[in-house]
């Protein structure tokens, strides 16, 4: 990564790619939705830089886990039923787009994990 940013820069750019995230707790992403865990529950996840909520997140329980296997489930008979070079079509496609937005993920991991920016 070629521009990791002062501690400040990178907390500000953290807080920026966040802020999509404060209209509503981040569920579960399963099937290719956003989903509220079964039980309700959310939980704050603060950072442990400086205590700033980075967001509320959904509390996954054993039915959520059960809801995501069956999902993945259903989705494998589909994905092993692709060719080879359509797997590799799709996920060199979410390589590029990890690559494409590394910035943002690695601020937001910092914030997240606590650790420094490498």
């Amino acid at each position: 990564m070629a521009n990791r940013g002062t501690f400040k820069e990178n907390t500000a750019a953290a807080q920026q790619h966040l802020a999509r995230f404060e209209a509503e707790p981040l569920g579960h992403f399963i099937n290719g939705e956003n989903l509220a865990s079964e039980s309700g529950t959310t939980f704050e996840n603060r950072s442990p830089v400086d205590g700033s909520l980075l967001g509320i997140v959904a509390s996954g329980g054993a039915a959520d886990v059960a809801r995501a296997a069956d999902a993945a489930e259903e989705a494998f008979g589909a994905w092993s039923n692709l060719a080879g070079t359509e797997r590799k079509r799709i996920l060199h496609n979410v390589a590029d787009l990890i690559i494409e937005r590394q910035h943002e993920i690695a601020v937001t991991e910092c914030m997240d994990t606590g650790q420094t920016m490498r």
